[in-house]
């Protein structure tokens, strides 16, 4: 849980939020066939040098992208590579972007062009659970409460 105490804490991490999101929509806009998942890791840097903000994964322990991205059976924090993205895949992408002192976490899948009617099916049971979870993070609830609503 993040408690902010002071007003400019509160502006700092909306606008952080903004960022973030932002430069997440704008990579997951060039998710297509043919499109390398490097190249989006280096969309991602550009974007975020931009909006002065950095891509809070790169070097951490090591980690060579600055988004993780998974394709397919890849189940999270993948690292980009050479891996061409192609029609069908389920991409997701994963963002944290440090500014202002705030760190920020965004992710978002896109199914590229036409997906299985499974894929289909698993990305739309996994946005339920995901909007259950988030309606039960209320004040007074359990982590268990969340758990129980996913």
């Amino acid at each position: 849980m993040i408690i902010v105490k002071k007003p400019h804490e509160l502006a700092a991490m909306r606008i952080s939020a903004k960022k973030t999101a932002t430069i997440l929509h704008r990579v997951a806009s060039k998710v297509a066939p043919g499109v390398t998942t490097k190249e989006l890791d280096e969309y991602a840097a550009e974007l975020a040098r931009k909006e002065e903000g950095r891509c809070a994964f790169y070097g951490y322990h090591g980690f060579s992208g600055h988004i993780c991205s998974s394709v397919n059976e890849e189940v999270v924090h993948g690292i980009p590579g050479r891996r061409v993205i192609r029609d069908g895949d389920v991409v997701s992408i994963d963002l944290v972007i440090g500014y202002q002192g705030m760190v920020l976490d965004g992710a978002q899948t896109i199914g590229v062009a036409d997906i299985s009617p499974e894929a289909e099916v698993l990305m739309e049971v996994t946005e339920a659970a995901l909007k259950a979870g988030i309606h039960a993070a209320q004040p007074g609830n359990k982590v268990r409460d969340i758990g129980a609503a996913i």
